[in-house]
Order: C-alpha cells, then sequence, then structure tokens
C-alpha cells in the first residue's frame, strides 16, 4: 500500500517552514546578517547538511526528536519508506546527527516540492537587522524567488539567537506548528 500523494506532499509543505525559520566553525565566526547570507546560499546550492549548520542546534535536536517520534508513531512505514527510501528504520534516524536527518527529509522537500513546479530561491538581501537584547537579533531581508518561471519577493525576518559559540537561526515557533502538521498528516486528518 502506497503512502497518498497529499500525505506525502502536506508533510512536504510542513518541513518548508524550515526554509524561512533556519553549528559549525563557519556559523560561529559569523555575524548574524552574514550567517542569514551563508543559509541562503546554502539553500540555493542544495547543500542541506551546510544549511544545517546555521541552524540553532538545540532546536534542531527538538526537531530530530520530533521527527523520531513521530516516525515511531506512523503505522506501517509508509511515510518513512517515502522520505527515505526502501531499507531506512527509524534505528538508522535515531544513529543519524540532527544535521544529518534535516538534510535528508530537505533533500526530499526540494524533490518533491520544488521540481514538480519548477521553484526556488534566486537572491536574497539584508536590509538591516534589529538587536533585541543581548542575545537576539532579528534580520530583515528581501527574497527573491520563482515559482513556475514566475518571480515572487518578499520582506522576511529571521531570527537568531547568541550561544555559547556563536548566533545562529532560531526555529523555535515555526516548529511547534510543523509538529500539529505531522500529526495530522500521520494521523490522515489533512488526507
Amino acid at each position: 500500500m502506497g503512502v497518498s500523494r497529499m500525505r506525502v506532499r502536506l508533510f512536504a509543505l510542513a518541513v518548508a517552514a524550515l526554509l524561512f525559520a533556519a553549528p559549525s566553525t563557519t556559523a560561529q565566526a559569523a555575524n548574524p546578517e552574514e550567517i542569514v547570507l551563508r543559509y541562503f546560499e546554502s539553500i540555493q546550492a542544495g547543500d542541506w547538511e551546510e544549511a544545517a549548520r546555521y541552524l540553532d542546534p538545540e532546536e534542531l535536536a527538538v526537531f530530530k526528536g520530533m521527527m523520531l517520534s513521530l516516525f515511531e508513531a506512523e503505522e506501517g512505514g509508509e511515510l518513512l519508506l517515502a522520505v527515505f527510501g526502501e531499507g531506512t528504520t527509524v534505528e538508522d534516524l535515531r544513529d543519524a546527527t540532527a544535521g544529518e536527518l534535516f538534510a535528508r527529509i530537505m533533500d526530499f522537500y526540494s524533490l518533491f516540492l520544488f521540481e514538480p513546479v519548477s521553484a526556488g530561491f534566486d537572491s536574497i538581501q539584508v536590509l538591516g537587522s534589529v538587536p533585541e537584547g543581548e542575545g537576539a537579533v532579528h534580520v530583515v531581508t528581501r527574497m527573491w524567488m520563482h515559482v513556475q518561471g514566475v518571480p515572487v519577493n518578499s520582506v522576511e525576518v529571521i531570527t537568531l539567537r547568541r550561544g555559547s559559540s556563536g548566533w545562529f537561526i532560531a526555529f523555535e515557533e515555526e516548529l511547534s506548528g510543523m509538529i500539529r502538521v505531522f500529526e495530522s498528516v500521520l494521523s490522515g486528518a489533512l488526507e
């Protein structure tokens, strides 16, 4: 029995929230505006492992735990098969780093959603940043994208938090919404 196309598409749409949310030495040495630019350069290049390095490590660990819980709770493993392919087990996901798991899910997402509709990021411009206390900064950007050859642009605010080793992109708010969508997809409520 195959996973329904709608169920897989809803999963992919929920993961999309990470694109606009989003640890390595590259992240540690850069200022928040540089991190946002590097993150989107990684997305443009399709290098999701590199993109994961700019995400808040604590929130990335929460993401991994959430994904493990959802795949463990799924009856039949249809979504696990659709996202990771034949032979992948929940144990394999447990053994992966949070960044590796994020990258594999985003690889699936980009193949499933971007390619069929010919969508992608073209460029990003940092318009400025607004500090919030000592531990957070909001970077304001203008993003240019294309969908089916139609140019689209939008202003996005990306929040970064200072960690013990530098600045990282926060996606905590998007994560709580994603959890509800994933749970609905797995329960079949959105089919």
